[in-house]
C-alpha cells in the first residue's frame, strides 16, 4: 500500500501549517510559496548565466527537484 502524496505536497503542507508562527494569512503564504516555486525552477538557467558549469550544476539538480516539480505541479 502506498500514499499518493508527493514530498512537494508535503513540503508546502507543512510551510502552510507553520504560516500562522510568522503572522501570515493563508493567500499570503500561498503567494509567498508559489514566488518561491517559480524562482526555484529557474535555477538552472539563472545557475548557467552566472558560468556555473554543466557539471557542477548536474550535482545540484537532485537539490532542486522539489522546486521544479512544485512550480510543475501548479501549473
Amino acid at each position: 500500500m502506498t500514499l499518493n502524496i508527493s514530498a512537494a505536497d508535503n513540503a508546502m503542507d507543512l510551510a502552510r501549517s507553520v504560516a500562522h508562527y510568522f503572522r501570515l494569512s493563508g493567500s499570503q503564504a500561498n503567494e509567498i510559496i508559489s514566488r518561491q516555486q517559480q524562482i526555484g525552477s529557474q535555477w538552472d538557467t539563472i545557475a548557467a548565466s552566472l558560468g556555473i558549469p554543466t557539471v557542477q550544476r548536474g550535482q545540484f539538480s537532485i537539490s532542486f527537484r522539489l522546486a521544479e516539480q512544485s512550480a510543475m505541479s501548479s501549473v
